[in-house]
């Protein structure tokens, strides 16, 4: 009977903790939802004003909505319990340089100059160049106590990577057809005078998830002797999400 009263309260027990396991979550589910819960900016977008500092004459501009687009997915963390983090990631960006000019190269020596167009203002609603990146972005993270609904002030600091998976240029002209209608022009290439990596540093400062962002890239977007020296840089604004 002593066997059988013992066995009960056994049975008894692990039945009452079975089911308050059914009633509260795991802890690994638990930590899977602090996780989530923290905002920790794992996805970053940053819409921005591209352009170029460059040294081109004859004419060569660049036009003030030059733009271009970063999303990243960044992984956080934090450094033991201080308000200071650092994030990891990796992401896709394109910059598309507006301008006035052909972009020509050479056949004979392969070497890329942009010629402007003198019929620029008549005939073109568009002229583009355009590169496309995968980045590995890095940042340094501070944040201060949450304020009013738990957002706070922030600043990064960091520096990105990237290796160029594409670069074209885009035309819209009106002035090679007899009825004049626009037409698109697109050439793609250019592997042996666009530089195959970017990099520079990074900045983003703001509260909650919007912030101002601002690259600069220390490699000209053409290799030496191949084309002009034109170094791009951006700012723009940040959303960051989760």
């Amino acid at each position: 009977m002593k066997q059988l009263q013992i066995l009960f309260i056994t049975l008894l027990f692990s039945a009452v903790s079975f089911a308050q396991s059914l009633d509260s979550p795991t802890p690994s589910i638990e930590k899977a939802k602090t996780y989530l819960n923290k905002k920790q900016d794992r996805i970053v977008i940053n819409f921005n004003f591209d352009n170029w500092f460059h040294q081109e004459t004859g004419g060569f501009t660049t036009k003030w909505y030059s733009r271009g687009l970063d999303i990243y997915f960044m992984y956080d963390l934090p450094i033991k319990k201080s308000p200071v983090s650092f994030a990891p990631g990796i992401g896709f960006s394109t910059s598309n340089i507006y301008h006035n000019s052909e972009f020509i190269v050479d056949n004979t020596t392969g070497v890329a100059s942009f010629v402007p167009f003198s019929n620029y203002t008549a005939n073109f609603k568009l002229v583009k160049f355009t590169t496309n990146y995968i980045d590995i972005p890095l940042e340094l993270r501070f944040r201060t106590k949450p304020l009013a609904g738990d957002l706070r002030f922030k600043v990064g600091v960091g520096f990105k990577v990237g290796i160029q998976i594409g670069a074209y240029t885009k035309q819209k002209r009106n002035d090679l057809s007899p009825d004049a209608t626009y037409q698109r022009m697109t050439t793609k290439g250019f592997k042996n005078q666009v530089n195959l990596f970017r990099a520079g540093p990074t900045f983003r400062l703001g509260y909650g998830p919007v912030n101002l962002n601002m690259f600069l890239n220390v490699i000209s977007v053409f290799k030496k002797g191949k084309g002009p020296d034109v170094m791009p840089f951006s700012a723009g604004i940040s959303f960051n999400g989760l």
